[in-house]
């Protein structure tokens, strides 16, 4: 009777383990979920204030006699870019950031075009 209360107890334990590895495995790929989700959602806001800020260069009054200045809304903007994606970057977990393929700002805005793309298809039929 012994070994099998042992056995019973043995069998417990790894349910219990088992169990609790798995809620933490399960819990960590939500957590991730909601990181990725969240990003992209952020990059995609991104993408918006850009194409804004570019419009507002195109379309500067003057463009012959201000040029001094559209370049440096450009690099302005540019600059901006970079400093978006760094900010994303240090404040997402590493390993999120990696699953999501995000080095610069060229690779950010193909990711959220690509995602664009194969939402506006699955709406389509």
């Amino acid at each position: 009777m012994e070994v099998n209360m042992l056995w019973a107890f043995f069998l417990f334990m790894s349910g219990a383990m088992a169990h609790r590895l798995l809620i933490r495995l399960l819990g960590l790929g939500i957590r991730s979920s909601a990181f990725k989700l969240t990003l992209i959602n952020c990059i995609g806001l991104l993408k918006y204030v850009s194409l804004n800020a570019e419009s507002f260069v195109n379309n500067f009054p003057d463009a012959e006699e201000n040029a001094s200045k559209i370049e440096a809304h450009r690099v302005a903007v540019e600059y901006w870019r970079e400093l978006s994606i760094l900010a994303l970057k240090t404040s997402i977990p590493a390993e999120v950031w990696k699953a999501m393929n995000v080095q610069d700002w060229n690779s950010a805005m193909m990711l959220v075009t690509t995602l664009e793309r194969e939402r506006n298809g699955k709406q389509d039929n």
